[in-house]
């Protein structure tokens, strides 16, 4: 889909921003490098990023390279009071305004559930939004 296709869609049902949650040593490379970087592209370039449990299931479906952000504030989800959000206590916040601006053939997915509960042989409608 494209940028301007999402934003409608997440403008429709009330959403203003998008949101990265990330690790403080992962996030400082982000600053860095001046952007959201996907974890694969920070391996290949030996730049610093913490493990995430997610590495290896990341990897096998074939979404190491991909950038996620979330429709909703994590931190405020799982709620502050309860202390550091152990996901990752760095959070990046986006104006939906920010997929306008996305370089021609972007490609833009949306995930029906978070890809760590993916199961084999799923179909890709399954995991996907077409």
């Amino acid at each position: 889909m494209q940028g301007y296709e999402i934003r409608a869609v997440l403008k429709d049902i009330g959403v203003t921003h998008l949101h990265h949650a990330n690790s403080v040593i992962t996030s400082c490379t982000f600053l860095e490098k001046g952007g959201l970087l996907s974890r694969g592209f920070v391996e290949r370039k030996n730049l610093v990023q913490t493990p995430q449990s997610s590495d290896e299931i990341d990897k096998k479906h074939n979404i190491w390279e991909y950038i996620f952000l979330d429709h909703i504030d994590i931190h405020e989800r799982a709620g502050r009071k309860k202390g550091p959000n152990q996901y990752g206590p760095a959070l990046f916040r986006f104006n939906l305004d920010i997929l306008l601006g996305l370089p021609p053939g972007t490609e833009v997915c949306v995930t029906k559930m978070n890809p760590i509960h993916w199961q084999a042989g799923q179909f890709h409608s399954d995991r996907w939004f077409l």
